[in-house]
């Protein structure tokens, strides 16, 4: 989508495919293990590019870790209160999940841009983040707006899933009081 709503292709003077192709790459290598070294296939990196990509993929690994575990912990949980039929917390976990990204919407519509440098400063320990496009042109094929509308919907997910618990909770309260 943000191919064409950004105007990529003026951008970075790369035919759509040729985008996709770069762009895939970059995700396959962050998700993927056993890829240890960075080569786009198309486009030039610098020595700090590269580092950059593998620090991301550390926090994609360590993000993955997270999720495994939260997700065991998360069943046994919801396992555990179903069978006391204790519903309550689906109705707090909808909650964080509706307020949370709402707050996050606000900080990101006031200032991205502040945003997106604490979020940087945060995470990486160096400014290897901050691209030279004649160095590394991968910028042009992922500019800040990208990650914006990235941001957006994730948030937004949460939002909905959020909304979806609501309703779970309030079918199951319904059930137990009648």
């Amino acid at each position: 989508m943000d191919i064409k709503y950004l105007d990529i292709e003026k951008q970075s003077d790369l035919k759509k495919e040729e985008i996709i192709e770069n762009y895939n790459y970059v995700i396959d290598y962050l998700e993927n293990k056993e890829k240890e070294d960075f080569h786009l296939p198309s486009l030039s990196y610098s020595k700090n590019g590269k580092i950059h990509f593998k620090e991301v993929k550390k926090i994609f690994l360590i993000l993955e870790r997270l999720l495994w575990v939260t997700l065991v912990l998360s069943i046994l949980g919801i396992y555990m209160k179903y069978k006391k039929k204790e519903f309550y917390f689906i109705k707090q976990v909808s909650t964080i999940l509706m307020t949370t990204p709402l707050v996050l919407l606000l900080i990101f519509n006031i200032n991205f841009d502040i945003s997106f440098t604490i979020f940087h400063k945060i995470f990486f320990g160096n400014e290897y983040w901050i691209f030279n496009p004649k160095t590394d042109p991968i910028i042009r094929l992922l500019p800040q707006e990208f990650f914006f509308h990235s941001a957006l919907m994730i948030l937004i997910l949460c939002i909905m899933s959020g909304i979806l618990l609501r309703i779970i909770y309030e079918k199951n309260l319904k059930k137990i009081i009648t």
